[in-house]
């Protein structure tokens, strides 16, 4: 709530010849205006307590003052949130049903409240729910917080309702979390770094993954749409970005110049006797979502088998299919840590 509004009216007496009139407001009243109804003369005050000097009090036998101020009061002096109930809540997946009340006895035409969440939900809704069980969606913005890193520290969820005196209302608020999303892309992050660690000591390679604070920032930011989903995919594939030569040099054998890191590896393992092909599986098919998402790329009949093998029809529920797709990469990473571990 940003300010309220306040007009109040004095009968006032001079009967008895008053020298002066006090009029004490509320200490947080701010931009108080004086006006002798009658007259129409007004006058400023710049503290809370009102002198009216016998120079400005009428000769008349009384009269009627209109007192005009704003204040600014502590959003808990002005509504309550009287309970907090959990509908659904699981790790992906937040209903929540939330009663507040005007604690006022006057109207309150425009007022924003809040919810504070310690992360940045990709998708939300805000409704209002009415007696009759109906909801009417309510427009929600969400204030982001961030530290010097990128991660979000904190978001505030707001939505503005009007309220009539002493009105209680319910609010179902549903969101999705990015908490499961966030621990697997921290994961994948130290596996990555864990993986170049050990292959620069198994081969002096300086890397096998693309090392990347940027890719990390985007690995650790939510999604936020469709579309944003081939921008996620791409900088997943960023991490095979890596220089050719130095892995073509680990092989025994000549290397086609059309193999790309995945293969590399690939070839080098098997030379070892340590391949996994499903672990290399779920690069190459990630790999080919990359190429195979729109906006970007026309999709072919490949894109089926690909969202099949990470758990999804097509076309997929792209929120899911980003966790499933991070999920398996994170298993696939974790192995590859695993086999350099023994060479």
């Amino acid at each position: 709530m940003d300010r309220a509004y306040h007009i109040w009216i004095y009968h006032v007496s001079t009967r008895l010849k008053l020298g002066h009139c006090k009029i004490e407001l509320p200490k947080s009243a701010e931009e108080i205006t004086v006006t002798d109804i009658e007259r129409g003369i007004s006058f400023r005050s710049e503290t809370n307590v009102v002198i009216l000097e016998k120079k400005y009090l009428s000769f008349f036998s009384s009269f009627e003052l209109s007192v005009s101020f704003v204040t600014r009061p502590r959003m808990d002096e002005v509504i309550s949130y009287v309970s907090e109930e959990p509908e659904v809540a699981d790790s992906r997946h937040c209903v929540k049903k939330i009663i507040v009340q005007n604690k006022q006895t006057y109207e309150i035409d425009r007022i924003r409240l809040e919810r504070i969440l310690d992360f940045e939900p990709p998708v939300f809704k805000v409704e209002e729910l009415s007696a009759g069980g109906t909801t009417k969606e309510i427009l929600g913005l969400i204030e982001t917080s961030k530290d010097n890193l990128g991660r979000t520290t904190k978001s505030v969820l707001t939505w503005e309702t009007s309220f009539h005196p002493l009105e209680r209302k319910s609010f179902r608020i549903s969101y999705e979390s990015k908490i499961e999303e966030e621990k697997i892309a921290t994961s994948i992050v130290k596996f990555v770094t864990q993986a170049n660690l050990l292959f620069k000591k198994a081969t002096s390679v300086e890397q096998v993954f693309q090392d990347s604070m940027l890719i990390a920032d985007e690995l650790h930011t939510p999604l936020k749409s469709d579309r944003d989903f081939a921008h996620k995919i791409g900088s997943l594939c960023q991490l095979f970005e890596v220089p050719l030569d130095p892995l073509r040099k680990l092989l025994n054998v000549k290397a086609n110049e059309g193999w790309r890191s995945i293969k590399l590896i690939e070839e080098w393992l098997k030379q070892k006797g340590l391949s996994d092909p499903t672990m290399v599986k779920t690069w190459r098919y990630i790999v080919g979502i990359r190429d195979k998402s729109l906006p970007f790329h026309h999709p072919d009949g490949r894109i089926i088998r690909f969202c099949e093998y990470f758990g999804q029809n097509y076309p997929p529920n792209y929120f899911d299919f980003w966790i499933c797709i991070l999920d398996k990469f994170k298993e696939s990473i974790e192995k590859f840590v695993g086999i350099l571990a023994k060479i």
